[in-house]
């Protein structure tokens, strides 16, 4: 099990379920269809681009054994 270096939350494909929290929200809601606006569709993009930069720092690396 790897965990997030920054909050120490559990990480799932490189993908902290506290840090990128949006990313985990959107996953359950396209499953089971769930509509989502506008504002959180773009607070989605962005944490894509934050989860990018994470996944590229050392800390996280090893934290999920790609080092």
């Amino acid at each position: 099990m790897s965990y997030c270096p920054d909050c120490g939350c559990k990480m799932y494909n490189g993908v902290c379920s506290n840090c990128h929290e949006d990313l985990i929200i959107f996953d359950e809601c396209l499953e089971y269809g769930i509509e989502m606006s506008e504002e959180f569709l773009e607070s989605v993009d962005e944490c894509r681009e934050r989860q990018k930069e994470y996944a590229q720092r050392e800390d996280v690396k090893r934290a999920i054994g790609k080092q």
